[in-house]
C-alpha cells in the first residue's frame, strides 16, 4: 500500500473522532487501524527505542560477564570505561582502568620523587606481576589461583567455589564484583572483572594479617551473640509452647444460657460436650474446630473466626464480637456473653481461653449463621 493511501485512510478514520460518549470507542478503532497499517506514534517509537537500548545494555553487560574467566586480566578494548573500587561497597577508594590495567588509589605519595602524585598499581598481563609506579613489586597474580601481596602474603582463590584461603584457612569469597572477608564485605567494583583481581585488590592489597584476625574475631563474637539470641528465642518459644500445652490440657469450662441452663462443656484439650456429656466436637489448639466425626466445621485464627470453607464468619478481639461485615453482634466481659443490645445471652465458668470463647460464641449461640 502506498504511503499516500495510508495517510488517506488515517484521515478518513480521524473524521469520526468527535466529542461524544462513543469517543473512546472511535479512539480504539483509530488506534487499531494505525497499528494494522504499521504506523507508530512518536511516543511508541520512543518507548520502542528505549526498550531496545535497555536490552542492548543488558546484552552488553552479559557479554562482558561471559567473557571473564578466573585468570590474569588482559587489556580491554580502547574506550572501555574506568571502574570505581568501593570500600565496603560505599566509599570510593580507587579506580581500575581495564585498558591500561592500572589501579589508581585515592592516596598520594607524601614524600620522595613522586610526592604529590597518586599511588598506582600496574598489572603485567603476561607475568601477572603487579608493580607500583615507584617500580617496586607489590604483588603477583597467577592463573592457578595463587595471589601474592606484599601486605597480606599469599592467598589462594578456588575458581570452583569462589573461596579465598589464607594460611590454609578459608577467610572469604571473591566474585567478579566483590570480595568478602568472613562476614564483612571488604569492597566492590562497579563493574565486572576477573575474581583474581577482586581477590588481589580488595583483600590482598587492603587488609593486613592483623585486620583479618580482627574481622575473624568480630565474626566469632557475632556468631556467638547470634547463637545466644537464637537459644534464648528457642527457650522462650519452648516456654510458650509448654504454657499453651498446659493451658489446653487444663481446659474445663461450662457454657450456660442466660437463665443458667447448661448448654455444654469444653473439657481438657478442647473436647466439646453437650449438656448430657456426649462429645459433639473438638476445639483444637491450632484453632481448627471439628464436629464429633472430626470433620472440620470452622476455624479460629487469631481474632478471626471462619467457616469450614474459609469464609469469614466474624471477629473477636477479646471484648467485642463482630460479624464479617464488621457490625457488632455481641460482647464478652468476665465470663458473660452479651448481645449487641447488651442483654446477657450466656455465661462461661471454669478454665477457658480466647480461642474457646470465640468458638463457643459463634458455634454455640449462632449455629444457624455457621451453616448458612
Amino acid at each position: 500500500m502506498k504511503l499516500s493511501t495510508k495517510i488517506f485512510m488515517l484521515a478518513l478514520a480521524a473524521m469520526f473522532v468527535v466529542s461524544t460518549p462513543a469517543e473512546a470507542q472511535w479512539g480504539s478503532l483509530i488506534k487499531g487501524a494505525r497499528k494494522g497499517l504499521g504506523i507508530k506514534t512518536k511516543k511508541e517509537k520512543r518507548e520502542e527505542a528505549a526498550a531496545k537500548e535497555a536490552q542492548r545494555k543488558r546484552d552488553s553487560v552479559q557479554a562482558v560477564i561471559n567473557s571473564i574467566t578466573p585468570t590474569i586480566p588482559q587489556p580491554a578494548p580502547d574506550g572501555t570505561r574506568t571502574m570505581a573500587i568501593l570500600w565496603q561497597g560505599k566509599t570510593k577508594i580507587a579506580t581500575w582502568d581495564p585498558v591500561r590495567l592500572e589501579i589508581t588509589f585515592n592516596k598520594k605519595y607524601e614524600s620522595g620523587e613522586l610526592a604529590g602524585q597518586d599511588v598506582k598499581y600496574m598489572l603485567d598481563p603476561i607475568t601477572g606481576v603487579v608493580k607500583s609506579n615507584m617500580g617496586n613489586e607489590v604483588g603477583r597474580i597467577s592463573n592457578d589461583g595463587t595471589i601474592v601481596t606484599s601486605k597480606l602474603g599469599t592467598l589462594n582463590y578456588d575458581a570452583k567455589t569462589n573461596k579465598v584461603s589464607f594460611n590454609g584457612e578459608v577467610i572469604g569469597e571473591a566474585t567478579m564484583q566483590k570480595a568478602t572477608c568472613y562476614h564483612m564485605t571488604v569492597g566492590t567494583f562497579d563493574g565486572h572483572v576477573s575474581p583474581l583481581l577482586t581477590t588481589f585488590a580488595l583483600i590482598g592489597a587492603l587488609l593486613s594479617p592483623e585486620q583479618v584476625a580482627d574481622i575473624h574475631a568480630d565474626k566469632i563474637k557475632q556468631d556467638q551473640e547470634k547463637a545466644a539470641r537464637e537459644e534464648k528465642a528457642r527457650q522462650e518459644r519452648a516456654a510458650r509452647e509448654e504454657a499453651q500445652r498446659k493451658e489446653w490440657e487444663n481446659l474445663n469450662c461450662e457454657i450456660m444460657a442466660s437463665n443458667g441452663i447448661t448448654l455444654g462443656y469444653v473439657r481438657s484439650n478442647g473436647v466439646v460436650e453437650n449438656s448430657s456429656h456426649i462429645t459433639i466436637g473438638y476445639i483444637k489448639q491450632n484453632g481448627v474446630i471439628e464436629g464429633s466425626n472430626h470433620i472440620t466445621i470452622g476455624y479460629v485464627s487469631g481474632n478471626t473466626v471462619e467457616k469450614s470453607n474459609r469464609i469469614t464468619l466474624g471477629y473477636f478481639d477479646g471484648r467485642t464480637f463482630e460479624k464479617s461485615n464488621r457490625i457488632t453482634c455481641g460482647y464478652y466481659n468476665s465470663g458473660t456473653f452479651e448481645a449487641s443490645n447488651r442483654i446477657t445471652i450466656g455465661r462461661f465458668s471454669g478454665k477457658y481461653n480466647h480461642t474457646v470463647i470465640a468458638a463457643c460464641f459463634f458455634f454455640f449461640f449462632f449455629p444457624d449463621q455457621v451453616n448458612q
